[in-house]
């Protein structure tokens, strides 16, 4: 082999440097855009560039949304950022994430007014000079190579997003690269500032203090008592100092849970705003962020993966059953060893995951934005991967080296910073695999739901995808895009009447491999479903969906109350809930239509009670019926004739299937009008 093919196949620290280069530059020249959380960080950096607490009063807060509707940004206007249970004894709001990561940005927020530029670059000047502190750092252990396989991955598309996914990403390869070189201390204060905005990392931040502990505490205690006139161990300076540095990761770790103690008498926001699950996760959603084909980190970071495979299987496990590693300090031991307990946490932080009640979190591009927390987690692998005596003189490592460029090439423009989010959209290999094989992985319903029904934060209702190779059938309703035979009909009737409420239907797929058939997904007894709260039963007003059993085609609730509205979705809209006995019951609705000629038809348990045809655009509908409701389920349905997007479209910039806009809809007694 030729020597200028040998340095074409070596990656050095140029490289690393020039592909670095690259991607800041793309998300410099990218404009800021919103996504997810970000206006809450946006918020309260501004607050904080303004000397101000990062929580808002009601007249601050309007006076941002007045500043944010100003900006020319994408997703930066119509914003609404009102959390009520997270009002704090000064009638001030905080927010569900915490003001550390705002609180960096705050030096370039302030650069940036001084120059007259504008301020929301902060976060992208903030993310890249973050990320390029990272990889310096992880020069001092890891190869350019294992380091440009870990920048070429989704973080490109984070750069210039007001999103703490580079700042955790940043922080995890410090913290992994000064560990791996027994700068224990260190390497915990790194992910206790990680912790300030996800606490899962605190467990790490003390496993590693405690093996400083055990690292330096016979060194110290030798230092002392060797010290002449010294007979207390705290006079020792280098004693003095591990302690002070201790005492400043337990100030770091404790910044949080402290705060919202004292402003909300709450560890962590996100309990007061119902953002944990109560229940023990299933073992889907705890693989969900690993496997899951839409937002899973193997399909979304596949050739790093084989690697994290191939290394495990091919070198860490023989050296481990064959006994190779006995107290040997040689660095490929003790990275194998990182591997192994960074690997061990990771399966902590996949429980952690998935105890959030949103697994298809927002703000990202298909990929789970947890799942970035993890990419670094593979630097011990990679290293083991390069530096195995076995593999040095192999294709293996040359093939590695060879398609890097491509592999980053990929991801730059799969995951340009300049891409819009689209976590409620299938993935390409997602579509292509439900439709090739819909028995091989049953998702988790709320992934499916969303990235089939492309709206965020749905109840749990039926849904199939495009090909309907895979379904999912809430309460015996049949998605409307799917025809359904006989004896899946007769299957799914059977579940119900067994107390099954969710299941899947599975059929052959593409290239018929797979058996058809209907797989239960639950079993509980519908007559000890809870009963209607009617103290809760506005669909206009958040948390009303906990009171129904099912909802099926509303959007998300937008605008606020007096002029808040909630849109139709698709066809129908149906409505189920329990009750204890039967009871008489209004159902009070009123709607705007959007379209010229559209048809409503309202349905009580399969009864047409109402019908409105060839309504006028612009035309508003007010009606209040009495419906005699029974023991037991009842349901309520409303069909419509026309929706955006088919046959008609009146909203060309927005794909929701939107139908009427309803701006009152609830039920109660008919004895309390």
């Amino acid at each position: 082999m030729s020597r200028l093919f040998k340095k074409l196949l070596t990656v050095k620290k140029q490289h690393l440097l020039v592909y670095f280069m690259i991607i800041c530059i793309a998300a410099i020249l990218a404009a800021p855009v919103r996504i997810g959380d970000g206006m809450e960080y946006i918020a309260m950096a501004k607050a904080l560039s303004e000397l101000r607490l990062p929580a808002y009063s009601a007249t601050e807060l309007q006076e941002f949304y007045q500043w944010s509707d100003s900006q020319p940004y994408q997703g930066f206007g119509h914003v609404h950022l009102e959390f009520p249970s997270l009002t704090g004894f000064d009638s001030r709001q905080d927010f569900p994430h915490f003001w550390f990561y705002p609180l960096l940005s705050v030096p370039f927020w302030w650069t940036l007014k001084l120059l007259h530029l504008p301020v929301v670059h902060a976060f992208t000047l903030l993310n890249v000079t973050l990320l390029g502190i990272a990889l310096r750092v992880g020069l001092s252990t890891y190869s350019p190579m294992a380091l440009c396989l870990v920048i070429a991955s989704p973080i490109i598309w984070f750069l210039n997003k007001a999103h703490t996914e580079t700042f955790t990403f940043s922080l995890v390869i410090i913290g992994i690269s000064l560990a791996s070189r027994g700068n224990f201390f260190i390497s915990a204060t790194a992910f206790a500032i990680a912790s300030t905005q996800n606490l899962p990392w605190i467990p790490l931040v003390f496993i590693l203090c405690s093996l400083s502990i055990i690292q330096k505490t016979p060194s110290l205690y030798k230092t002392a008592i060797s010290k002449k006139n010294t007979s207390n161990l705290i006079a020792n300076k280098k004693v003095f100092k591990y302690i002070s540095a201790f005492l400043l990761i337990l100030t770091i770790v404790s910044l949080h849970p402290v705060y919202y103690l004292i402003r909300i008498h709450e560890p962590t926001p996100q309990l007061a705003s119902g953002a944990v699950e109560s229940s023990f996760p299933s073992l889907t959603k705890y693989f969900a962020v690993l496997i899951d084909p839409n937002l899973g980190l193997i399909p979304n970071l596949p050739f790093q993966s084989f690697i994290a495979v191939f290394t495990t299987t091919v070198i860490i496990l023989p050296t481990l059953i064959l006994g190779f590693f006995r107290r040997n300090r040689h660095i490929l031991n003790s990275q194998i060893w990182f591997a192994f307990g960074f690997t061990l946490f990771g399966a902590w932080l996949l429980f952690a995951f998935a105890k959030t009640t949103n697994v298809n979190h927002g703000a990202t591009l298909s990929i789970s934005r947890y799942a970035i927390w993890l990419i670094p987690i593979l630097l011990p692998y990679f290293y083991i991967y390069f530096h195995n005596r076995s593999l040095k003189n192999y294709w293996q490592i040359k093939i590695v080296n060879f398609s890097y460029p491509i592999i980053f090439l990929i991801y730059l423009v799969t995951h340009s910073p300049s891409l819009p989010d689209y976590h409620t959209d299938q993935s390409s290999f997602s579509k292509a695999f439900y439709n090739l094989v819909p028995c091989a992985y049953q998702p988790v319903p709320e992934v499916f739901l969303e990235r089939n029904l492309h709206v965020d934060g749905v109840p749990e209702q039926s849904v199939a995808n495009s090909s309907c190779s895979l379904s999912f059938v809430k309460y015996g309703i049949f998605p409307n895009n799917c025809n359904y035979t006989k004896d899946e009909k007769a299957e799914i009737e059977k579940n119900v009447k067994s107390g099954i409420t969710s299941s899947w239907i599975i059929r052959r797929g593409t290239f018929n491999l797979c058996q058809p058939r209907v797989v239960p997904l639950d079993k509980g007894n519908l007559e000890d479903s809870p009963s209607l709260n009617f103290s809760n039963s506005n669909l206009l007003r958040a948390g009303s969906s906990k009171s129904f059993l099912y909802i099926a085609g509303l959007a998300n609730i937008e605008g606020t109350a007096p002029d808040n509205r909630r849109w139709a979705l698709g066809s129908e809209t149906t409505l189920m809930f329990n009750l204890d006995e039967p009871q008489k019951l209004t159902l009070s609705f009123k709607f705007d239509n959007a379209i010229d000629g559209q048809n409503v038809t309202v349905e009580f348990n399969g009864v047409a009670v109402a019908t409105f045809n060839n309504l006028k655009k612009g035309t508003s509908v007010d009606r209040v019926i009495e419906i005699q409701a029974s023991k037991g389920l009842n349901r309520i349905t409303f069909n419509y004739k026309y929706w955006n997007q088919n046959q008609i479209t009146f909203a060309p910039k927005d794909s929701r299937p939107m139908s009427v806009s309803f701006t009152r809809l609830l039920i109660k007694p008919a004895d309390k009008q």
